[in-house]
């Protein structure tokens, strides 16, 4: 039986294909005018004598974005005595795997590669994890050699650092430059104007929706980003994701949360943007690469990575709103207590996931942050530095004992609300419901 695709399926399958070979034949869309300051970053003291095998643990996107096997490689040849053995974390139910093995004392990884902070909080909640203490901050590794808006997103309660930053992410806007022109949504100097609150968001979305041809706005709402754009949403509208000053309660009942709902549903209602995230998490991104979008609010590594394959010249990217703050978080690394090589990790940790070559391979071709500073030298787009002042002054995921409850329950609530089957007033109090019999303290 054959089935006829869709415009929109048809044209989102071909842009992945023409991705996958763009990445495989062009040059990064943002390549370095210099070499960085060291391709490997300084081995750690006492490294020379290192011995043992070390499991390393990566999420499959990792894998795919950062270059963990090549480091795995480098590593072993600066340490003969060392074995790296590189393995995908599992795809579901990552978390409760790990907290089973590592409650029970035992893991079949040294070092774990992913997980945002609300992902790991779950560790550091039942004391599963190895801090990294002062001990390990020091010379070319020191706190202040760091992007602190990435470093302190593995800082949980009690200002312990429990995990640090592999890649960092800014929640964005990518847009299609050609089309803002065409609106008249470019300033004098050829850079998108971004608007000022929900409602001016609407008219762009109005004004960039061609009827059966492409929407205006496509929003990231798969669980993957359901949460960090609800807090986002907050962030950039009342300053803060929680209920009120002094609370860490997240907010579930003010003004600004209500009209950030209303702001979706609207958006979906009046056919300005579509909701393929839902069923697959990917479908924003891959929209946006074949044309069917003219905006996406997700991670900014989007922007670089559709500019490969739509063109540079075509794709910027913009913060989300004109005022307000957004969110940054990273991609976080993290070593189990029950390891039995915690030294030879954070050895590795320092020669190579912190190495030029590592973090600025995936910054050239997948738009990913580097963590620390000196591993900026020669990314010279001009959009990295608007993004960062705004990492500077961003939000960090809060980190609550019961997250992935709380996660659960928001995409429910929310898909319901953006599909208009229920008011942003009802969705609200569902939630308000919900978090009155969770553990929402932060870890």
């Amino acid at each position: 039986m054959t089935t006829q695709l869709t415009r929109r399926e048809f044209l989102r399958l071909a842009s992945i294909a023409a991705g996958a070979a763009t990445l495989a034949a062009c040059a990064p869309a943002i390549q370095p005018t210099a070499a960085p300051a060291a391709t490997t970053a300084p081995a750690a003291a006492g490294a020379a004598e290192l011995k043992g095998t070390l499991r390393v643990s990566a999420q499959s996107w990792i894998i795919k974005k950062w270059p963990v096997e090549d480091v795995a490689k480098k590593f072993e040849a600066a340490h003969p005595g060392v074995t790296v053995e590189v393995s995908p974390a599992p795809s579901k139910g990552e978390g409760e795997t790990y907290l089973v093995q590592w409650s029970q004392g035992r893991t079949n990884v040294d070092v774990a590669l992913g997980g945002s902070k609300s992902d790991v909080a779950a560790y550091v909640g039942k004391d599963l994890l190895v801090e990294f203490g002062p001990g390990f901050f020091t010379g070319d590794f020191a706190r202040d050699k760091f992007i602190n808006a990435f470093l302190s997103d593995g800082v949980y309660a009690g200002n312990k650092q429990f995990a640090v930053p592999l890649l960092g992410e800014v929640m964005y806007t990518t847009v299609r430059k050609d089309w803002y022109k065409e609106a008249g949504l470019l300033d004098a100097n050829g850079k998108p104007i971004p608007p000022k609150d929900w409602n001016e968001w609407k008219e762009y979305a109005k004004k960039l929706t061609v009827p059966d041809k492409r929407n205006g706005l496509d929003i990231s709402w798969g669980t993957n980003f359901m949460w960090q754009q609800y807090i986002t949403g907050l962030a950039l509208t009342k300053g803060s994701p929680f209920e009120k000053e002094g609370s860490t309660a997240p907010d579930f009942s003010s003004p600004e949360a209500e009209a950030l709902l209303q702001f979706w549903q609207d958006i979906v209602k009046d056919g300005y943007t579509p909701t393929g995230t839902f069923t697959d998490q990917n479908a924003g991104r891959n929209d946006f690469k074949a044309g069917l979008v003219a905006s996406l609010v997700t991670a900014h590594s989007r922007w670089p990575e559709a500019a490969q394959v739509v063109g540079e010249d075509k794709v910027t990217a913009m913060p989300i709103l004109s005022q307000g703050r957004t969110l940054a978080y990273s991609h976080l690394v993290y070593i189990p207590k029950v390891s039995p090589v915690s030294d030879l990790a954070k050895a590795f940790i320092k020669e190579q996931i912190f190495s030029g070559y590592g973090q600025q391979w995936s910054a050239n071709n997948f738009g990913k942050l580097p963590t620390l500073a000196r591993n900026y030298t020669g990314l010279t787009a001009p959009e990295y530095q608007d993004i960062l002042k705004a990492a500077a002054g961003a939000i960090h995921e809060p980190g609550y004992r019961d997250q992935a409850q709380l996660n659960k329950a928001l995409q429910v609530e929310l898909e319901k609300c953006i599909n208009g089957s229920q008011t942003p007033k009802e969705t609200l109090a569902n939630l308000r419901k919900t978090a009155s019999k969770l553990d929402l303290s932060l870890v």
